[in-house]
């Protein structure tokens, strides 16, 4: 185990960033390459697969719990029906969110130092854009992909 301060960790870094460099394009691909399509054996995030470059994560996982606990609630605790109607709430916001990180690798991970330096000027640039706002909504549209049921309240 490494310690997070000295030369030590920063030698440590420093390698990490060299391998990187040295992958050719699979890194920026296995971001954005994960989609399950069958329905969640885990929890949080996780269970949703939406790669990292999505930026929807936390999104997923808080409206996962908030649709589980209310279709389990639904179904009177029986988890086969609350299940099966979580998947099918789900499906359709995870889709959104998974095609969210397609084609983002490059930007997010680039592979050459053509595409950084390409990249860290757009960064600087974007407020003057006009292509701003495109990218500002992406998050909002898949955030509005799914319209919350209200469910009746728990009995405490």
């Amino acid at each position: 185990m490494h310690r997070a301060d000295g030369p030590g960790f920063v030698t440590l870094v420093v390698e990490a960033l060299e391998e990187i460099r040295q992958v050719e394009r699979a890194s920026s691909r296995a971001f954005a390459s994960c989609v399950r399509t069958s329905g969640a054996r885990s929890g949080g995030d996780a269970a949703y697969c939406a790669a990292p470059l999505s930026g929807m994560g936390t999104s997923l996982a808080i409206v996962g719990a908030y649709v589980l606990a209310g279709e389990l609630a639904a179904a009177a605790g029986d988890h086969t029906t609350a299940f099966a109607a979580y998947h099918e709430e789900m499906r359709g916001f995870v889709e959104t969110c998974q095609k969210l990180a397609q084609g983002n690798g490059k930007w997010f991970v680039p592979p050459t130092r053509g595409w950084i330096r390409m990249r860290n000027l757009n960064y600087k640039l974007l407020p003057y854009l006009p292509w701003r706002k495109v990218i500002e909504e992406l998050p909002l549209k898949a955030g509005n992909a799914i319209t919350l049921k209200e469910y009746a309240a728990a009995r405490a």
